[in-house]
């Protein structure tokens, strides 16, 4: 008995060994990632800053429906006024449990990452601090940063501002129009789009949503735009139906019910999450592949760089007869990752500069692929 429960334990320790392996290949640790990766510890600094140029000079001014765990911060600032300018930090505090959930299910530099991320986010945050309501950033944004002055120099558009009719008033005002929230909500999806790549390019993310959305992608490899669409849009319909509510009802202090300002803000919010996925996809195709085809009269030299070099995927060569000069030529055939392409060829030029390469989008694949470069 004892024996059957001492091999179990053992296969589990085995186990476990097998998915660190896995999930943790360059051994990496919230410590030591400073002195291996200092680069990409950096880079998250700047997507954090970036994130929240997004959220405080746009899509606070569109007053988006927030989507995916940010909701439940964005309600949590919405019931209680006060704490507004502490949503940063709310946004982290709601995002600790999924980062422990998923701390043995996404790779171990996703995660170190983020938790970065996620730190330098509520260091970012703490620059756009109305401290009691004088703080000279803030004050920029609002009265500089803007794209849309209803009633001339000193006010400013505000979903939530004060209904003007004459051109008295200044400061934060609200005119009936409704086009500056999908204004706002564009360029808060393109400046939180390029935050995201920033972060992902690294390997980490902006945590929240991104951390669920890798999580499928990496288990699927489906393009990680595309799932963190699919999941800020269930996100985000919980979202609306929660605010909307709280907003109708009159329980949000400072947010007077406007009903056709509102659905506008849902369509903001709609063209937020598309502009982000766009971006995503288009910059961080991740898990896109390429077929690539390689021309050389040094086919020994070029599959002797690859084994050089660790090349991880599979390939087929092809001999053949060139129709100009009838010489003898290989073709190499292989697929690799979209983001592996420009590497791939700096490596095939540093054995034959006159190599002919060429490329061909991949649609669709069913069998084993080693991502092991991107995950």
């Amino acid at each position: 008995m004892q024996e059957n429960k001492d091999i179990k334990k053992q296969k589990r320790k085995q186990k476990n060994l097998e998915l660190t392996a896995t999930l943790n290949p360059n051994k990496v640790n919230l410590l030591n990632i400073w002195k291996k990766y200092p680069k990409k510890v950096l880079w998250m600094f700047v997507s954090a800053f970036l994130y929240n140029i997004a959220i405080a000079v746009f899509l606070k001014k569109a007053a988006t429906i927030a989507s995916g765990t940010s909701s439940l911060a964005q309600i949590i600032t919405f019931l209680a006024p006060t704490t507004e300018q502490f949503y940063g930090i709310f946004y982290v505090l709601v995002n600790l449990p999924l980062m422990f959930i998923f701390w043995r299910k996404n790779p171990r530099m996703f995660m170190v990452l983020t938790y970065y991320w996620m730190l330098f986010q509520i260091l970012v945050q703490l620059i756009f601090i109305n401290y009691n309501s004088n703080s000279p950033i803030v004050k920029f944004i609002d009265n500089y940063l803007t794209i849309y002055r209803p009633n001339g120099n000193g006010s400013y558009w505000d979903p939530f501002g004060q209904l003007v009719t004459t051109g008295a008033e200044t400061g934060n005002v609200w005119n009936k129009e409704t086009w500056p929230v999908l204004v706002y909500a564009s360029l808060g999806g393109i400046c939180e789009g390029f935050a995201s790549v920033i972060a992902w390019r690294q390997r980490g993310s902006i945590g929240g949503t991104s951390v669920i959305s890798n999580y499928i992608a990496y288990k699927n490899k489906k393009p990680v735009g595309n799932m963190f669409l699919i999941v800020a849009l269930c996100f985000s319909s919980f979202s609306t139906i929660i605010i909307g509510s709280l907003e109708a009802a009159g329980m949000v202090a400072k947010h007077p019910w406007r009903g056709e300002q509102f659905i506008m803000r849902i369509m903001g919010t709609v063209i937020y999450l598309i502009l982000f996925t766009v971006i995503v996809n288009k910059f961080y195709p991740k898990y896109k592949k390429v077929k690539v085809e390689i021309y050389t009269s040094k086919v020994d030299w070029v599959c002797e760089h690859f084994k050089k070099i660790g090349y991880v995927h599979s390939y087929n060569i092809f001999y053949g007869i060139s129709g100009y000069f009838h010489n003898e030529f290989a073709k190499i055939e292989t697929i690799a990752l979209y983001l592996e392409k420009d590497w791939l060829f700096e490596e095939v030029k540093r054995v034959d500069s006159k190599a002919w390469i060429c490329t061909s989008n991949i649609h669709d694949l069913n069998g084993e692929f080693d991502t092991s470069s991107v995950d």
